[in-house]
Formats: structure tokens, C-alpha cells, sequence
């Protein structure tokens, strides 16, 4: 589910809505601000539609959608009619706008085992209990088909029904999932060498989906390792609208540093002091993300030019300005 929008408009058009955030240090060639100012976000997903981008997300005791142009609450879709989140135990783990208009949302239950995932009706605001799966983690749309992670599995989720039927069983930890033109991209550990960036590819997913009854759940061993070599836990993974895939590295094993990397790039963004991400939220070119507590949701911006692109720009500014000079004299 690629997004196609830019927020370089946006943001330059809503400085009231926008700050900047410290916590993490951006390479040559990106910015980072922080839009939705004044709102605590658990978890969110952020999406484009008409040319514009919004948020659902939970915030302030309940799921609300936002526009990030203009910073100001369009809908509030509350809390289960039936008072699960009433429980203390209870909260978000993640929230997922579907493909249908529905938002799905999936809960932790530290005090049992009754972790369900809601199907919200964005227009009546009307909340169905849709299944409980132990430790979901994660949700996203391979075209029109929804997966979860739970725990260290992989799941194809029906959202009428809410039946899960088990794609793969990893062995590691869970994280954020995407689908990129190679198929299924995620973190996890139990690779050699540590923590890793894993593929299942598009032919697998494919031959699942064709005969999900007489499917044999697939494992590390059946999995392309993109790489192999984390600096850390991996945690974010999303796929922005050319189809480049990034992802998040914590190193919860040492200085708590954390980083925004590119796969088969560069890192594009550095953070220090156990400033983790654990989920990324790919929008147009933009990746949004957000700081254990932080206020609002900073956005990775790429196109500011580095300062070799400045050095030329001026010398050229600087060689036309000399030749008009010259030819005015003449």
C-alpha cells in the first residue's frame, strides 16, 4: 500500500502545527520536523488521500483521525462500546487504516492472553471485536490481503472474519512488517551474525495465497537475508512510494543509540540517549516516526541540499553575476 504524497507544501503551509525535533540528527540531504504538536501519540498511522495527509491515532484516551496540513481533529472514533480498554492492563500496540476505510487497531493485555484486534467503522465510529491473537505486534496490506505479526509468526488476517491462517514462523522477535516489489520485509534475530533484515518473496506470498489450506508455514531457513548485520534491534521497516525500503536499528545491547537506514544505503538519520523508534510510516517520500513520549510526530524529510550543493550553487551564482558584470562594463 504505496501512499504517493510530499509534505515539503504541507509543512512550509502550517509552521503553526510544525516545531523541531532535537532528539534525532538528520544526515546531508534531509530535514526533520514535527507536525501534530500538543498530542501524545501510542500508536498511529499516517496516510495520504486527495493529495493531502491525515492520522488515525491513539491519543488523549482514544482513537482520532487528524489532518497534518492544518493540525486540527476531524473525527473522534472513541473506545470499545464494551470496555476492554478499561482494563489497566490494556493498551495499543499498533493502528492500521485499512484498504476497506477501516481502521484496525491491535492491543496488548499485560495481565492475559486476550490481545484483540478491533475493526473501527470510520464513519459511524462503530468498534468490532474482530479476533484475539496473543502478542500482535504489527499490521499491513500485501494489494488487498492483511498480514499480521504476532509474537514470531506471521500471519494472513481475514478482516471479516477475523480467521488467521500462519504464513511463517520466524523464531525471533516481533516487529513493524511492509511489502515491498521483492514481498514480505521485516526484522527479526535468531540469523548468524545477530539481528537482521529479512524478505520473503513475492513468488512465497503468492503460492500462500493460492492455497492457503494445504500450506506449509515457512521458516528463517526459506527467507532472503537483505542484512545481516544490524547495528541493533531492528524495529521499523516501511517502504516508501519509489519503492525504497528502510528501517529502524535500536541498540538496546549498548549506548541505546538509534538510527534510520536506508536498505543498500546510507543511514539517514541518528539519534542518541535510548531515543528508540520502534515503528516507521512511509508517506510519499517522507518517514514518520515517533520518540518513546514524545510530543506530536517528527517527519524525515528528504530534498534539503547538502553543502557541496550549496558550495555550487554559489560558485555558479557567483561566475553569472561575474559575467553579466563584464558584459555590462563592456
Amino acid at each position: 500500500m504505496l501512499r504517493k504524497f510530499c509534505l515539503l507544501s504541507v509543512l512550509a503551509a502550517s509552521l503553526a502545527a510544525t516545531s523541531v525535533q532535537a532528539d534525532i540528527t538528520p544526515a546531508p540531504g534531509y530535514s526533520v520536523s514535527t507536525v501534530l504538536t500538543g498530542h501524545t501519540f501510542t500508536a498511529y498511522d499516517a496516510y495520504e488521500s486527495s493529495g493531502s495527509a491525515y492520522v488515525y491515532g491513539w491519543t488523549g484516551g482514544g482513537l482520532k483521525q487528524y489532518s497534518v496540513s492544518s493540525g486540527s481533529q476531524i473525527n473522534d472514533l472513541g473506545t470499545p462500546s464494551d470496555g476492554y480498554t478499561n482494563n489497566a492492563n490494556v493498551s495499543v500496540q499498533w493502528v492500521e487504516y485499512g484498504v476497506d476505510g477501516s481502521v484496525y487497531v491491535g492491543f496488548y493485555n499485560g495481565g492475559g492472553t486476550d490481545m484483540r484486534i478491533y475493526k473501527v467503522n470510520s464513519s459511524t465510529g462503530t468498534w468490532q471485536n474482530l479476533t484475539s491473537v496473543n502478542s500482535n505486534y504489527s499490521m499491513a496490506y500485501y494489494g488487498t490481503e492483511a498480514f499480521i505479526m504476532a509474537g514470531d509468526s506471521i500471519y494472513l488476517l481475514d478482516t471479516d472474519s477475523g480467521a488467521t491462517t500462519l504464513f511463517a514462523s520466524v523464531g525471533g522477535y516481533s516487529s513493524q512488517i511492509a511489502f515491498a516489489d521483492s514481498g514480505l520485509v521485516f526484522c527479526t534475530s535468531g540469523v548468524s551474525g545477530g539481528d537482521a533484515l529479512i524478505n520473503f518473496s513475492t513468488a512465497q506470498l503468492d503460492s500462500f495465497l493460492a492455497d492457503t489450506s494445504g500450506w506449509s508455514a515457512l521458516d528463517l531457513s526459506n527467507a532472503d537475508i537483505l542484512d545481516g548485520t544490524l547495528d541493533g534491534w531492528g524495529g521499523g521497516t516501511t517502504v516508501d512510494a519509489d519503492g525504497n525500503i528502510y528501517f529502524t536499528a535500536n541498540d538496546y545491547y549498548g549506548d541505546g543509540s538509534t538510527s534510520v537506514e536506508e536498505y543498500a544505503g546510507d543511514s539517514i538519520a541518528e539519534g542518541s540517549g535510548w531515543s528508540s523508534i520502534v515503528m516507521l510510516y512511509a508517506v510519499g517520500e517522507d518517514l514518520y516516526y515517533t520518540l518513546y513520549n514524545q510530543d506530536g510526530i517528527s517527519v524525515l524529510t528528504p530534498g534539503v541540499p547538502e553543502p557541496s550543493t550549496y558550495a555550487l550553487l554559489g560558485g555558479v551564482a557567483m561566475l553569472l553575476f561575474t559575467l553579466y558584470r563584464r558584459r555590462k562594463v563592456g
